[in-house]
């Protein structure tokens, strides 16, 4: 069953990307196929993967292009010519300066919100996980991906901007459900943790106090080792998998893998 997840808070420097990065990884890993869109136009994402051993060609077309046209009206490309393979079961795509001048353009066409949820439907058979970085921002580049997901994750760290950003993400979560008849399920996933600091722990429990079985047991911890590794264009299961991050990193996936095999829901949405 394929799973599309978007990644999305609107306050930057959260750790978004580095979840998405790094979930995309552990997740092809694992034995899945997994794509990484970059909906972001400063391209964090693929910049960050872009070290990795690369296989074939680079694609032809740029994401933007893709999603200029719905492939319900017929013409236009399909967003497989628009992907790169970064390794093993990992295809990326996205990440262009072109994605900004995309929004404007599908602000103003009828239905252009619902685009990128077209364009994956048309090609659900391909990968089995499809993770969705979006800009730190709550336009029309996240929207489509929270349209096109059915999970978001938000990345939550130990600041009252990103609990305000986290709250402004969740309302326009709700908004768009309402609009839309789209369904998603909505979880927070810690991030930036500073493990046995006791404001650690008062500010984990201020979240669970307001989001209940929303927030995630696991989440990402603080690490420089991070930084390293996109610097050199690499995740930490290549890095330092067997750092405290890197295995935070790999709980957090096994954790998600464990959630989507069991039957039912224990968070209602």
């Amino acid at each position: 069953m394929e799973r599309i997840v978007a990644i999305a808070q609107q306050k930057g420097g959260c750790g978004k990307t580095t979840l998405a990065t790094h979930l995309a990884w552990a997740f092809a890993a694992s034995g899945r196929r997994v794509l990484l869109i970059d909906l972001d136009p400063q391209g964090h994402a693929r910049s960050w993967l872009a070290g990795s051993p690369s296989r074939g060609e680079p694609a032809p077309v740029a994401l933007a292009e893709v999603l200029e046209h719905s492939p319900l009206a017929g013409g236009g490309t399909t967003i497989e010519r628009a992907v790169v393979s970064i390794a093993d079961g990992l295809e990326v795509v996205g990440g262009e300066l072109s994605l900004a001048r995309l929004e404007h353009h599908l602000v103003a066409r009828p239905g252009g919100i619902e685009c990128l949820a077209e364009h994956l439907a048309d090609a659900a058979r391909r990968w089995e996980v499809v993770i969705i970085d979006t800009p730190p921002a709550l336009g029309l580049l996240t929207s489509s991906a929270v349209i096109a997901a059915g999970e978001v994750l938000v990345p939550l760290s130990p600041d009252p901007y990103a609990f305000q950003g986290a709250h402004r993400l969740m309302t326009t979560v709700e908004h768009l459900e309402r609009e839309t008849g789209h369904r998603s399920r909505r979880y927070l996933v810690p991030t930036l943790l500073r493990r046995g600091e006791r404001l650690t722990g008062e500010w984990l429990a201020r979240a669970r106090a307001q989001w209940g079985c929303r927030l995630l047991p696991l989440g990402l911890r603080r690490s420089v080792l991070f930084d390293r590794a996109a610097a050199r264009g690499r995740v930490l299961a290549q890095t330092a998998p067997q750092a405290p991050a890197g295995r935070d990193v790999q709980a957090l996936a096994d954790h998600l893998l464990e959630r989507w095999d069991r039957p039912g829901e224990a968070c209602p949405r």
